[in-house]
């Protein structure tokens, strides 16, 4: 989903990382997507910390005798491996489609879209719909169209 207008359903004073200032003006408000994405770009240059997207784990072991861990990934078509004290995960599985088969037997003068592919309210005021979930985008999407 990409309204920026969209928020954080938790307040700012609780994605806040170890080590981190308030970066937030209203600790109890609510940040967008962007926001969080440029204090966790901050927070990771000030910490030097080592950021790898777009891979697949494929295993995360902790290394006997000592309390680091091995991460296997699959990066750009080859196996890499990276020793860390601490993982974070971050699976990201909201952000990947996931339609049921049955949904191919709903007519084509249907209009269906998934969550991810959402951009604005503006052309739902003159349709009827029906929005299926009851994840925090998808509620999120009925409250902006209701404003219109």
């Amino acid at each position: 989903m990409t309204d920026d207008s969209f928020k954080f359903n938790t307040p700012n004073k609780v994605n806040i990382l170890p080590g981190q200032q308030n970066i937030f003006t209203d600790s109890d408000g609510f940040c967008s997507a962007c926001e969080f994405v440029s204090s966790l770009e901050s927070y990771s240059r000030k910490f030097q910390l080592p950021v790898v997207e777009s891979c697949e784990v494929l295993s995360v072991l902790m290394n006997q005798g000592s309390n680091d861990f091995t991460v296997c990934v699959s990066e750009n078509d080859s196996v890499k491996y990276y020793v860390a004290k601490q993982v974070v995960v971050a699976s990201g599985g909201q952000n990947r489609v996931s339609i049921p088969d049955y949904a191919r037997n709903i007519s084509n003068d249907i209009f269906q879209l998934h969550v991810s592919e959402y951009k604005n309210s503006s052309k739902f005021h003159e349709w009827s719909f029906l929005i299926v979930g009851s994840a925090p985008k998808e509620n999120y999407i009925v409250f902006m169209i209701g404003k219109h």
